[in-house]
């Protein structure tokens, strides 16, 4: 019986460390979590607040693309990012406006892109 007791009492002596302890780290891991979080979202706003990088990043994006490729001409103003050009299909403008918006640092972007379809000589 005494034995037991004891069994019992070491038992709950260990269930309450390890409740006690895990409480004690669960804010840490949070504040650590929201602290990280903080960085990466300045770095990526330090990242993309140059226009001149922006710029770059998005033709960089739409020059990778057959159907974009040195056909569409990028403004960046401070806080939105102008698209303009000829393309082919509502396809491809609607593929040049979602570069952009990938790689806009979240200005507004603009899209002012013209499709013009091409009709064989006949």
């Amino acid at each position: 019986m005494e034995r037991s007791i004891k069994l019992t009492g070491l038992l709950l002596l260990a269930v309450s460390l390890f409740v006690a302890n895990s409480r004690g780290q669960q804010p840490q891991t949070q504040s650590s979590q929201a602290a990280e979080q903080a960085q990466q979202a300045q770095t990526a706003e330090q990242s993309t607040s140059d226009p001149k990088e922006v710029k770059k990043s998005i033709l960089d994006a739409l020059n990778s693309s057959d159907q974009t490729a040195h056909r569409v001409k990028v403004d960046v103003e401070h806080d939105q990012v102008v698209l303009t050009g000829n393309l082919w299909s509502q396809e491809a403008k609607d593929q040049a406006e979602k570069v952009a918006t990938d790689h806009a640092g979240g200005r507004k972007v603009v899209n002012r892109i013209r499709v013009v379809r091409h009709v064989p000589a006949g």
